[in-house]
């Protein structure tokens, strides 16, 4: 090779890196938008783990509700609002809201202390 072949493959290397390194996005965020991100990834992480507890929570009790029909001596009064909690306890399983799951939890454990306690 001569050295104007050099030279030109010389030159079009160092446009090449060049251009590859004007085409690379600019990876550098301000601390403002790093701590949004990792407030973000924190707060959806800590709600899938407070789901997680309040669908076990709604599953235990719908066992203890779906076990407490086969109780003797139930009205028939008492047997619909035991039926209500477990429809409310399984439309909760279905919604990814972790107030309505609490809410519905709440809800079904109060019937349920009720027609108990009566």
């Amino acid at each position: 090779m001569n050295k104007a072949i050099v030279g030109v493959l010389a030159v079009a290397l160092y446009l090449y890196s060049y251009l590859a390194e004007a085409r690379r996005p600019n990876t550098v965020i301000d601390y403002q938008k790093w701590k949004e991100q990792e407030d973000a990834k924190q707060k959806k992480h800590f709600e899938k783990l407070q789901r997680t507890d309040q669908d076990e929570a709604n599953n235990a009790l719908l066992t203890n509700l779906q076990s407490s029909l086969y109780t003797s001596g139930l009205s028939d009064a008492q047997k619909r609002h035991i039926y209500g909690a477990i429809t409310s306890l399984k439309i909760a399983a279905t919604v990814n809201d972790v107030y309505f799951k609490k809410a519905a939890y709440n809800d079904a454990l109060g019937t349920f202390i009720s027609v108990l306690s009566s």
